[in-house]
């Protein structure tokens, strides 16, 4: 007597699955999945041969070659609430497959739960941004709004390329546009990092001392300051061959910088040392604290004709 091979997700399933190139056998039950999906509602029904005679003593089998094994399984798993099958963690490449296939299935609802936690734990720690442009996907085709700006945040803060080659890993599944709109957004987040730079340059004033000043008080931090962006390779030419995260990080860790003495002693009364590290942290603080990801429903307004109305209210992107 042969032995089953099978996944035994449903004991007994009436139905086994042969999926992907090496038809991997899911052994499932027909209702449970048309209680979950529209698609195997209408597969599994009285209108196409694979719902006749379904029986769990003799289970059908249905080809499923072009259809990704793995994705397939994890789903089916999740719809049968076989918990203890379900990955708590998948590679980003494996998340977008589960949700190419959840679309497909028209069963994106029943793997919603399961994917914030995927999406959630890989948002947070991948750096690869062809892997961040898989999980981006991912929260496009499952409508997660927020993993979505959490994981285009990412983008933003750790790529330094351009975004035009991440094209060949979302075809038809996110319009093209949103590559432009993190290439804008990234740029704005640049300008920033550079005004907070001049606007910290600037806070022991810019050369207007008055005329009881004998010791070039904003020259001379002007210039020691200067030398400190130096020291870091923050010049305005060098941002754009480095993340916005490692400006940042650049930022954060810069001491404040050594004034040369005065020639000769000033009396003018109203000159105050800037603490420049706390103004350039404060700064920052500010400007991060309002900074976020792309909003999904900004992407998908116009995609297909389809105009949307954001769910969460924010600046114009």
């Amino acid at each position: 007597m042969a032995t089953d091979t099978s996944v035994p997700i449903a004991a007994n399933g009436d139905v086994y699955l042969l999926v992907g190139p090496d038809s991997k056998r899911l052994r499932v039950s027909s209702q449970i999945l048309r209680n979950a999906s529209t698609y195997f509602s209408n597969l599994f029904g009285p209108n196409f041969a694979e719902g006749q005679n379904l029986s769990s003593g003799d289970p059908k089998e249905v080809p499923m070659p072009d259809d990704d094994a793995r994705a397939v399984e994890t789903i089916c798993n999740i719809i049968h609430l076989q918990n203890d099958a379900v990955p708590l963690g998948l590679a980003p490449v494996e998340v977008f497959e589960i949700a190419v296939a959840a679309d497909k299935f028209d069963c994106a609802s029943a793997v919603k739960l399961a994917s914030i936690l995927w999406l959630k734990t890989s948002g947070t720690e991948v750096q690869v941004v062809s892997e961040l442009a898989h999980l981006m996907g991912a929260a496009y085709i499952l409508d997660n709004g927020d993993a979505f700006a959490e994981i285009t945040l990412a983008m933003m803060m750790r790529h330094k390329e351009s975004y035009l080659p991440l094209a060949e890993y979302l075809p038809n599944f996110v319009p093209c546009k949103v590559l432009f709109m993190l290439e804008e957004r990234r740029n704005k987040l640049r300008v920033t990092m550079l005004q907070i730079l001049y606007d910290t340059a600037t806070d022991a004033g810019l050369g207007n001392d008055g005329s009881n000043c004998s010791c070039a008080w904003s020259g001379r931090h002007l210039l020691a300051h200067t030398k400190l962006l130096n020291e870091y390779n923050l010049q305005p030419r060098n941002i754009p061959d480095m993340t916005v995260a490692q400006v940042i990080e650049k930022m954060g860790n810069m001491h404040d910088p050594v004034v040369p003495q005065a020639r000769e002693p000033c009396e003018y009364r109203w000159h105050s040392s800037p603490n420049y590290r706390a103004s350039r942290g404060r700064s920052l603080k500010n400007e991060l604290a309002e900074e976020g990801g792309l909003c999904i429903d900004c992407v998908k307004s116009g995609d297909k004709g389809v105009k949307m109305e954001c769910r969460k209210k924010h600046e114009v992107q």
